[in-house]
């Protein structure tokens, strides 16, 4: 809500699945976030699956206290608010392609 709020279209995909079905349909986007109820470990999983079929830089909103998803391109702490949030995905979506 609060990315749609700052004028982003948002797919959401509630599971491993769901996300994956989303991204091998031929869809683009500019950005994949993963939100803090995400394991880290299954994070990591869901990026290296991810990465074949959508090319999009990946977010990971963290665990207070977790350390970074290596595998994401960029993260942020679920406790530093919104701001930081809408900032990060600015972020994340101008860096050049990796």
């Amino acid at each position: 809500m609060l990315l749609e709020q700052a004028g982003y279209d948002v797919t959401a995909a509630l599971g491993f699945a769901e996300a994956m079905e989303i991204c091998s349909n031929g869809s683009t986007f500019d950005l994949i976030v993963m939100g803090h109820s995400m394991p880290r470990k299954d994070k990591s999983a869901l990026v290296a699956t991810l990465r074949p079929a959508c090319k999009a830089p990946v977010l990971s909103i963290r665990r207070h206290g977790d350390l970074p998803v290596p595998e994401a391109d960029a993260s942020v702490d679920s406790f530093d608010g919104p701001a930081k949030l809408i900032a990060a995905v600015k972020s994340a979506i101008a860096a050049p392609d990796k």
